[in-house]
């Protein structure tokens, strides 16, 4: 996994299994802003911010003050909240199609389901994560927290109709999708 942070605002934005669609999501939304990509395991990571950094992204992420100043325990604290947040649904052919529509010096948008990105509201929703003060108190007795289970993404086997059922079929088709059919019909 990997996970990018606005460095600007010093908030957590995208977290993908894939880091060319985590870099892509930040061209679009992040364009005029410093960010970082980096990946998950990483733990040397934070290493690189100043504790203020590191308290904003702790209490932008919580929406609450960390409960020490210790570093050490701040940076642990938020590698167990990387944990937490939640995958980012984006599809990488989409990312990509939106970033390469994306003109240089505009933030704007990832739309799904889209092949460009959409105008930047004034409100963005930021990814906000609930924290747990036991596994925190653990974090600082130097306890071994248990493993958190991942999410992970159901993946559906669709039945593609044979040519005969087409007809039949109710799911909607996109419009690429059906153009695409209608011209291999009309080669056969």
């Amino acid at each position: 996994m990997y996970l990018s942070i606005d460095l600007t605002n010093m908030r957590f934005r995208h977290k993908h299994e894939d880091m060319e669609v985590v870099c892509n999501l930040a061209f679009i939304e992040l364009n005029c802003r410093a960010y970082y990509v980096f990946p998950m395991h990483d733990t040397k990571v934070l290493n690189d911010f100043t504790n203020t950094e590191l308290n904003l992204l702790y209490k932008n992420t919580t929406g609450r003050e960390p409960s020490t100043e210790n570093r050490l325990h701040l940076k642990k604290f938020i590698l167990d909240l990387m944990e937490f947040i939640p995958e980012t649904n984006a599809l990488s052919y989409e990312v990509e199609e939106q970033a390469k529509r994306t003109p240089e010096g505009d933030e704007l948008l990832y739309v799904k389901g889209a092949m460009r990105p959409g105008k930047l509201q004034a409100l963005t929703e930021y990814i906000r994560v609930d924290t747990n003060a036991e596994r925190e108190q653990s974090i600082v007795s130097g306890k071994v927290l248990p493993k958190v289970t991942p999410k992970i993404p159901v993946k559906t086997k669709v039945k593609v109709p044979a040519s005969n059922e087409r007809e039949q079929a109710t799911a909607p088709v996109p419009v690429w999708l059906a153009n695409t059919l209608k011209m291999q019909q009309n080669k056969t």
